[in-house]
This record gives structure tokens, C-alpha cells and sequence, in this order.
């Protein structure tokens, strides 16, 4: 009943002038204020932490640059260096955050609708952010770093600018710095694909591990998201000499062999103990 006179005030006020961003803006606080079980705020606020905890580690090979510049420089180029980091830490801190704020207990898998739409969804916002925002921002950072006469790398071109010079072959135009050779242009243009595709990946991994028990489920999740973002750190340099497709791709495959493994180690130990002795 209290539900219902809720809505009844919202409809009531709606209709005495009351723009649509304010009904909507309570609707929305109304959900969050009244979304689901009790651990649900615990598990929103693990993913929230384990994102931005994800987002500075992810910023750290640029502490010198930042540490070198004054305060209004060094906050403007940590703003600058987020929308690359968010792309990748999302999905791991969101797996990682959810792992812990559940604890112990291990949740029913269960593709909901909702939970397709918020795969969709992030896959189409990571995919616009990695095509057109992080290069940006990334020629932001350089200019604030090296001035406006920065020439832009592979990692400042926008997904449409790099298409050409990847798929096609063709000149690549004057303003490109020179160290930007077809290696790196192919590993920005492929890596970018693979981390728009992310969620898809982390998705599936989480579904998988739902089920195991919950410091075992932790445990799995801190270490694969560990070991995601140590190769992001360090891998596609020490890989020059394998195809920059296979290095950009590599970790979202390994993730989806480790879930099918666990899958299959799962079906296996849920089929055991009904087999005739």
C-alpha cells in the first residue's frame, strides 16, 4: 500500500508542473533507496572501492609525469588518464566487488533480463569510450605533459582514424609521431576491441563462479583480476613478436578457457555422486 501512495504522489505532482528530469530523477532515487536484499549496498560499495583502487594502480606508470607537475596540472592529468583505466577496471572491480561483498555465501546462477541489459549496456558505453573519449584524453594528457605541438601517437587516434591504417594499410597522415609504427597501430586498434568486449568476458566469468564457495570464489577472482591487470601493465611490450591481434586478445581468450574449465569441473563434481557405485 505505501508503495502505491508513492507513486500516487509522484503522479500527483507530475501533473501540478513538475518537470520530467525531477520525476525521473525520483524514480531513480526511489529504486536505489529500495533495490533489493540488504547485502546489495555492501556488494555495490566492494565494487565501487575495488574499481577505483583498480583505476589508480592503473595510473601508476604515470606517477613521474604527474609528480613532476604542479597541483592544477597533476589533477587535470589524473583526470585525463581515467577514462582509459575505467574501460578495464569496471569489469574486474565490479567482479572483484561482488565476490567480497557476497562473503561467504555462494548466490543461484541466474541470467536475469536485467542482467543482460547491463552487459549490453556497458559494452556499448566501454566501446564509445575507448573509440572516441580515450583518445582524447589521452592527447590531453600529452599536451598538458609536452605542450600543443605534441604530435599524436597510435593510443590518439580515434577508432575510425586507426581502421584505415590497420584494416586497409594506408598512409598513416602527417600528424602521427613517428614511434607509431604498424605493431603498435594494430595492438591500439585490436586492444580496443578486446577491452570493449570485457564486460562480455567478466560476465561469463562471474556467472561461473557464482556457485563456488565464497572465500574459494574470492580468491579466484582477486587472482585472475590480478593477473589481468599485470598484463595490461607489462605483457603487449615483452609479446613484439607475436601477432599484435593475438597479444591484444590473449587475456579475454584465457579468461574464457578458465571459465570453461571450471564450468566442466563443475558439471563433473555435480555428476559424481549420482553415479551407480
Amino acid at each position: 500500500m505505501a508503495r502505491h501512495a508513492l507513486v500516487g504522489d509522484l503522479r500527483e505532482a507530475y501533473l501540478r508542473g513538475k518537470s520530467r528530469w525531477w520525476y525521473w530523477g525520483q524514480v531513480i532515487t526511489i529504486m536505489a533507496m529500495h533495490a533489493g536484499h540488504p547485502g546489495r549496498h555492501r556488494v555495490i560499495w566492494s565494487s565501487l572501492a575495488a574499481s577505483a583502487a583498480i583505476v589508480v594502480v592503473l595510473e601508476l606508470p604515470s606517477r613521474g609525469f604527474i609528480a613532476a607537475a604542479d597541483w592544477g596540472s597533476a589533477l587535470l592529468m589524473m583526470l585525463y588518464l581515467v577514462p582509459s583505466a575505467l574501460p578495464v577496471a569496471l569489469p574486474i572491480g565490479l567482479t572483484v566487488g561482488t565476490s567480497w561483498g557476497l562473503g561467504d555465501r555462494s548466490v543461484r546462477r541466474r541470467v536475469s533480463p536485467a542482467f543482460l541489459m547491463a552487459v549490453v549496456v556497458c559494452v556499448a558505453a566501454s566501446f564509445a569510450t575507448v573509440a572516441w573519449v580515450v583518445p582524447a584524453s589521452n592527447q590531453a594528457f600529452r599536451v598538458t605533459v609536452a605542450g600543443p605541438e605534441v604530435l599524436r601517437g597510435a593510443n590518439e587516434l580515434s577508432l575510425p582514424e586507426l581502421r584505415p591504417l590497420v584494416v586497409d594499410h594506408a598512409a598513416p597522415p602527417m600528424t602521427l609521431g613517428a614511434s607509431s609504427d604498424q605493431w603498435h597501430l594494430a595492438l591500439s586498434y585490436y586492444g580496443r576491441l578486446a577491452v570493449a568486449c570485457e564486460p562480455i568476458v567478466f560476465a561469463g566469468f562471474a556467472l561461473v563462479v557464482a556457485g563456488v564457495a565464497g572465500r574459494k570464489r574470492l580468491a579466484l577472482v582477486v587472482a585472475v583480476g590480478c593477473a589481468f591487470i599485470g598484463y595490461v601493465l607489462t605483457g603487449p611490450p615483452t609479446l613484439r613478436h607475436f601477432s599484435p591481434m593475438v597479444v591484444a586478445w590473449l587475456p579475454n581468450a584465457a579468461l574464457v578457457l578458465l571459465s570453461l574449465v571450471i564450468e566442466w569441473s563443475s558439471s563433473m563434481r555435480d555428476i559424481r555422486p549420482h553415479q551407480p557405485s
